[in-house]
């Protein structure tokens, strides 16, 4: 019940008028047949007895009438609540992507956390299992629960009756009948704890981990565009084979497992079966020696029928409700998760000069699940308007600053200032308003380029175009009917550009420029570039940063000679820092080794 009242308040946080309209839903699909049999029996027992033909004809009207107007009802209400129930679909889709979008990078990049979340996912897969099924399971507990209780309501009666005749009295034959009922009521509980128990440890282990990588590799590896050249070159065989593997593997413990769950529900219907056979004996024979009317008889049996349904789809409820929750609760668990990084209130101060100072003080950081520090006693001024270059062999911690610096992470020990303030104090979305950044593994959305540029359907098509022609893509526009307008990709548009990755690295170029945020910072902004199109972006380097406090993170080290200082990071830690003409006379410094290998490289290229 605990359990229950949580999931009902979640439901409610995504549709207030859910439950009442599920309830009221539920009420008059339980009323209707029993309003239904009760003029039946009205009927029936006047056709009996040789009721009037006007009489007859009223009571067949008024049941027609009604049967008719409850089930148009019920049709209505269940429109009603099918709709509620896909905008709670809806809704908690949207729920978690916008929880996703909230929380901190560091949850997104934690190898632990993502496997956790993919479990979450795989789950839905499952039977019966995820908010959409909640619903349909709280509505079928509901329904279940108005059919018990008006059932014995209108039934009730018959257990009242007094045998005048008969080898027994009423009160010994009422007590042995619910003293069966309840018998079979302790076994089909036990039988749907056991259910309950098997169905959980199959949710919660093999079927989950199958589940994982059969979506990993036959699904997702060999579908996607980027999977499919490598899997057609290379590994065609190797998913096939992997594929048989899972196929073979899983049928025992497939087959196993609706073995294992299939048993109880036989046995509880069994005995579902014995309960409604021992209630209609009762009825039977109470009708024989009171020789109820045929109309009696209908009432009793029918509302006794509804009973043993409502049994029924309670117990299948319980074990879906029960099941559900093992999905459910981590489900809330990831929903309640902290944010982080929200704490600070401070407004930045908007200044159209741009003189905003960073200084990161004595910053060290390890990544989530691990003890590894990745940065060590890290310290930088970044004056305004200065241009910096950061050079360093892979992994030794250049992406990491830049993330610390921009609050897409926080520091495990250190200070990052803005202008003298520790910037954790600052409203967390108004800080990361300072900065245009474009990183390696940028995105670009199926949308239009305008859009794209913007990362708005509200823009300046003027400031769009002016962006684009700063980074050189202004040639390509010109050969695009719709210009701006043209949508990158075909996902949703059939006549969608197919944009290639020096063009994305340009229009990412250009959304950093359209920002205009008083920091710009560009990792490997030029990988994906032809000579010409990079030798065009260093030569306008100066005009396109403008008086931006710019960094630029790179591994061709001829790129960074135009920046005023030049930041070199080995293993987490800066060992150097000066111009290029400073650096390079230290011959046992890292940039020295660095430079001289880059250069050796194109030597001997040069001449082979």
């Amino acid at each position: 019940m605990k359990n229950l009242l949580k999931m009902l308040a979640y439901l409610k946080s995504l549709d207030p008028h859910y439950i009442i309209w599920m309830s009221l839903t539920s009420l008059i699909s339980a009323v209707t047949p029993l309003v239904v049999l009760t003029l039946s029996r009205i009927l029936l027992n006047a056709l009996v007895a040789g009721d009037t033909q006007n009489n007859i004809y009223i009571l067949l009207a008024a049941l027609l009438g009604t049967t008719f107007l409850l089930y148009n009802l019920q049709a209505y209400l269940k429109l009603q609540v099918d709709i509620r129930r896909r905008r709670i679909e809806r809704r908690a889709a949207q729920g978690k992507s916008r929880k996703l979008m909230e929380l901190d990078l560091a949850f997104l990049e934690d190898e632990s956390f993502l496997t956790g979340l993919e479990e979450i996912e795989q789950k839905k897969y499952i039977s019966n299992i995820g908010v959409t099924s909640l619903a349909e399971q709280v509505e079928s507990v509901t329904g279940a629960f108005f059919n018990i209780i008006l059932g014995i309501g209108l039934s009730f009666p018959i257990f009242l009756m007094p045998l005048s005749t008969g080898p027994i009295s009423n009160p010994v034959l009422t007590v042995a009948l619910f003293t069966g009922i309840l018998l079979f009521a302790a076994f089909n509980t036990l039988l749907n704890n056991l259910n309950i128990k098997a169905a959980q440890e199959i949710v919660a282990g093999d079927l989950n981990r199958i589940n994982l990588v059969f979506g990993y590799y036959v699904m997702r590896y060999g579908s996607t565009p980027e999977g499919a050249k490598d899997v057609r070159l290379y590994t065609s065989g190797f998913v096939q084979d992997v594929a048989k593997w899972l196929y073979k593997g899983s049928h025992e413990f497939i087959m196993t497992i609706f073995k294992q769950l299939g048993k109880y529900p036989s046995y509880q219907e069994l005995l579902l079966g014995c309960n409604t056979f021992l209630i209609y004996a009762y009825i039977a024979f109470k009708a024989y020696v009171l020789k109820l009317p045929a109309g009696d008889i209908l009432l009793f049996a029918g509302t006794i029928t509804l009973v043993s349904e409502g049994l029924r789809n309670a117990l299948v409820a319980r074990t879906d409700l029960k099941l559900n929750w093992t999905y459910f609760s981590e489900y809330l668990e990831f929903m309640n998760l902290n944010e982080g990084k929200r704490e600070g209130s401070l407004p930045v101060e908007k200044r159209l000069d741009r003189a905003y100072n960073l200084c990161a003080e004595k910053v060290s950081f390890s990544y989530p699940s691990t003890e590894k520090q990745v940065l060590k006693d890290i310290n930088i001024d970044l004056q305004i308007a200065k241009k910096y270059a950061v050079v360093g062999l892979n992994g030794s911690g250049k992406t990491t600053m830049i993330k610390l610096l921009t609050r897409l992470y926080d520091p495990d020990q250190g200070r990052i200032k803005l202008n003298g303030i520790d910037v954790k104090k600052f409203d967390y979305n108004e800080y990361l308003e300072l900065f245009s950044v474009v990183f390696q593994d940028f995105k670009l959305f199926s949308l239009s380029i305008a859009q794209n540029v913007a990362c708005s359907t509200d823009y300046d098509a003027g400031k769009v175009k002016a962006c684009l022609e700063k980074v050189g893509f202004g040639e390509m526009l010109e050969t695009m009917p719709k210009g701006i307008e043209t949508c990158l990709y075909t996902d949703y548009e059939e006549d969608g550009y197919q944009i290639s990755g020096g063009e994305a690295q340009k229009i990412a170029l250009a959304r950093a420029l359209y920002k205009n945020a008083p920091f710009m910072i560009l990792d490997e902004p030029t990988a994906a570039l032809d000579p010409v199109s990079e030798f065009e972006i260093y030569k306008h380097f100066q005009e396109i940063v403008e008086d931006r406090t710019t960094i630029y993170i790179s591994h061709r080290l001829s790129s960074c000679r135009f920046c005023d200082e030049i930041l070199v990071f080995d293993e987490g830690q800066i060992v150097q820092s000066g111009t290029h003409e400073e650096l390079i006379q230290d011959p046992n410094g890292r940039y020295f080794e660095l430079w001289n290998a880059q250069a050796a490289y194109y030597q001997e290229n040069a001449g082979a």
